[in-house]
């Protein structure tokens, strides 16, 4: 009994600081995880620069420019979602970007190949960039 809580002691500081070695935060790693598990997740495809609005003025009273994007989205089962998000910068005609969801507020983006998108979200982009 005493070496299975010596053990599970050790398991538990190893999984409690072992976010300090990978150069993390510990609750930051567990918010991502979390993030990723109740997000909805939607692809959209740049086709066009994004509408420039002034963002948080910063400390040195420099103005901040952002970029606002209102796009449609899909799903991988192709269900259509009009998203609208901010980026800091113009964002690469033609990138995917694979979005997290959560309550209707995208929290995050990033950049994922062709191939890294579902097929019906693929199709569906495919046909919007064809129309316009």
């Amino acid at each position: 009994m005493k070496n299975y809580f010596w053990i599970m002691l050790t398991v538990l500081i190893v999984l409690i600081t072992s976010p300090f070695y990978l150069g993390g935060n510990p609750i930051d790693l567990v918010k991502d995880q979390v993030e990723r598990i109740i997000a909805d997740e939607y692809y959209v495809l740049i086709d066009r620069d994004g509408k420039k609005v002034k963002g948080i003025e910063t400390p040195e009273d420099k103005e901040v420019w952002n970029r606002e994007y209102t796009l449609k989205a899909y799903d991988e089962e192709g269900k259509e979602k009009e998203v609208n998000f901010y980026g800091y910068k113009n964002l690469r005609k033609g990138a995917y970007l694979r979005l997290s969801i959560i309550s209707g507020d995208v929290q995050r983006y990033e950049e994922v190949k062709e191939n890294q998108v579902p097929l019906e979200a693929t199709e569906k982009l495919k046909t919007l960039t064809s129309k316009e």
